[in-house]
Order: structure tokens, then sequence, then C-alpha cells
């Protein structure tokens, strides 16, 4: 065995038996000195378990607050693999709180296609989609359509579900925009190169720290 996977193999064992919220650590804890559960099967098993224990809590934090919003994109993967993430957007001792979902494939990009799956995985996933007041996505025609996009499906049939239009995809445009302009542009390079001018040496990012009045920091700002 190679040492990378020995290593990848003890730091996987000690993730597993500090999840005590799982109520499987007593199978790491007591089991036989020869059993390993280090399989490629068992390790998926216990991701399996993992995910499934995260997204019950979030549930029930959901069912406790019991108001919430959706926030999903598409993008591919590296295997060529178009698939959606959804997320979802609560309050919670009056915080909000942003917590992942899941990644679900998807073979068409249209908006009522995606809707469907939006609404199907979420129904699967035991959501009550009445309490459904938000929703947010980039400001592509097939996501933010007025007429055919997801935000337009899911309206139809929850009135309540708000589009807004995410705001980090809109800093993302408002960035790319006004990287066009020379003055930004020119700018903008000018901190990368001091970024990298000063991140290769540890005595410049010492002198710098000390002249910007802040320890174990860059001193920005």
């Amino acid at each position: 065995m190679k040492k990378s996977d020995k290593q990848c193999n003890k730091a996987f064992r000690k993730v597993s038996t500090f999840c005590y919220w799982l109520q499987t650590s007593d199978l790491f804890l007591e089991a036989p000195r020869n059993a390993s559960y280090l399989s490629w099967r068992v390790k998926n098993q216990i991701i399996s378990l993992m995910g499934d224990a995260i997204q019950k809590q979030i549930f029930s934090d959901i069912s406790q607050c019991k108001y919430f919003a959706i926030l999903a994109d598409e993008t591919t993967n590296v295997s060529q693999t178009e698939q959606l993430s959804l997320s979802v957007r609560f309050i919670k001792d009056t915080k909000v709180h942003e917590e992942f979902l899941f990644f679900v494939p998807v073979s068409s990009t249209a908006g009522k296609d995606l809707a469907s799956t939006i609404l199907t995985q979420l129904s699967h996933l035991g959501l009550n989609l009445e309490h459904m007041r938000g929703q947010g996505y980039d400001g592509a025609s097939n996501m933010s359509g007025k007429y055919r996009g997801v935000q337009t499906r899911v309206k139809e049939l929850y009135l309540l579900a708000m589009y807004t239009h995410c705001c980090n995809h809109v800093h993302n445009l408002v960035i790319s925009t006004s990287s066009q302009l020379p003055v930004i542009r020119n700018a903008m390079a000018t901190i990368s190169d001091i970024c990298v001018f000063l991140s290769r040496c540890a005595q410049r990012v010492s002198i710098f720290q000390d002249k910007g009045g802040r320890k174990g920091g860059w001193g920005w700002g």
C-alpha cells in the first residue's frame, strides 16, 4: 500500500471515530483488531450515513423555523456530467443559515425540466414546499426567465416563493464588467503582482505585517 493511501485511511478512520452523532462510532471503537472498515464499499456506506445524518439535522432545523428559501445552480463536473447543486436558506436562532443539500445529475437544462427536478427532489426529502418563501438563481434565461424560466415555473405552483437574483452572481457580473475598464483592470493586476511578490518570501510578509500594524495577518484594510 502506498504511503499516501495509508495516510488517507488513517485520516478516514479518525474522522469516522469522532462522528459520535452517527450512532455507529462503537463499531470503530469496539471492533475486532482485524476489522479495518477501509474497503471502498464500506467507506462509501459510511460517507452515505454521514450525509444522511447531516441532512436529517438540516431538515430538523428547517422544520423548527418552518419557512425556507432555495438556491440552485447548474454546473458541469470534471467527468462532463451536467449537474444541479441545491442549497437551502433559513433562520435559526435569529441568524441566517445557508446549507448545501446535494448534487443531482440532470439530462436537460430547460427551465421546465430543471424546475421539475428541483421540486421533485425537495419533495422526496420531505420538505413542505408550501412553506417555500424564496428562490435564488443566476441570471441565465433558463433559470430566471420571465416566461419559461425555473423561477416562473416554481412560482406558478408556489406563489409566495419570490425570486431573487443570486447576490454572488451579481457581484461576479459587476467585477467582470468593471474589469473591462483600464483603470480597474490595471489596479487589479497591480494588487495581484504585489500579493505574488509578498507571498514568495517570509521576510517580506513579516515586514509588511509590521508596517501594516497587524500581527498574524496580512494587514489588509
